[in-house]
């Protein structure tokens, strides 16, 4: 009997903290201002001038090294 209190009581702090949780994301919004707005854009402005790629997880793999290093 006390396991099964237990289980429920940790079932009601986990809906009342998901409920929290999903309220709060509600409420409490961000927005960015602009400054932000025009760092982003001068960043990106940057990144085409230079030819940026973006790369995907298959070119990061091809570019690093995951053989480590050869003991002498």
């Amino acid at each position: 009997m006390n396991a099964l209190i237990f289980f429920a009581a940790i079932v009601a702090v986990a809906l009342i903290g998901w409920a929290f949780a999903e309220l709060k994301s509600k409420a409490c919004t961000y927005h960015n201002d602009d400054a932000e707005l025009e760092a982003q854009q001068r960043v990106l402005d940057s990144q085409k001038a230079n030819d940026y790629i973006e790369q995907d997880i298959n070119d990061v793999v091809k570019s690093i090294s995951t053989k480590g290093f050869d003991a002498i």
